[in-house]
């Protein structure tokens, strides 16, 4: 079975020496939240507001691992929390088409606003 998001946030509650139910109250949770990340995800805010707290990566909160890059992207809107996970739950393919779809959006606002946007393409 894998781990999922509740087991992963008890354990870092064990290592930082609080209890789930601290963690509930020191962040503002509600009770018995952790407990429904056994079969669920918690929104991306409060994935973010966890991540910080224990000061690791929403990546390692929602999915239990690192981001590969070593440097360590910081994400702090929820929106863009939002699309990351959407991103991560389409398979390879799916997710090059939406980066496609939106590196023409940004080229479109390029051209209607005299912008230079650099394409991913180029790095």
């Amino acid at each position: 079975m894998s781990e999922t998001v509740k087991d992963r946030v008890v354990a870092l509650c064990t290592k930082e020496g609080i209890t789930a139910a601290e963690l509930e109250k020191k962040l503002i949770l509600g009770n018995g939240a952790i407990d429904k990340w056994k079969k669920s995800k918690p929104r991306a805010s409060t994935a973010a507001q966890i991540a910080d707290f224990f000061n690791v990566s929403i990546e390692y909160i929602l999915f239990g691992e690192e981001p590969a890059s070593a440097t360590k992207l910081v994400l702090t809107d929820s929106l863009e929390i939002d699309v990351i996970e959407m991103l991560r739950k389409l398979d390879t393919v799916s997710r090059y088409v939406a980066i496609g779809q939106i590196a023409s959006l940004l080229r479109n606002q390029e051209d209607e606003n005299g912008l230079h946007i650099a394409d991913p393409e180029d790095d």
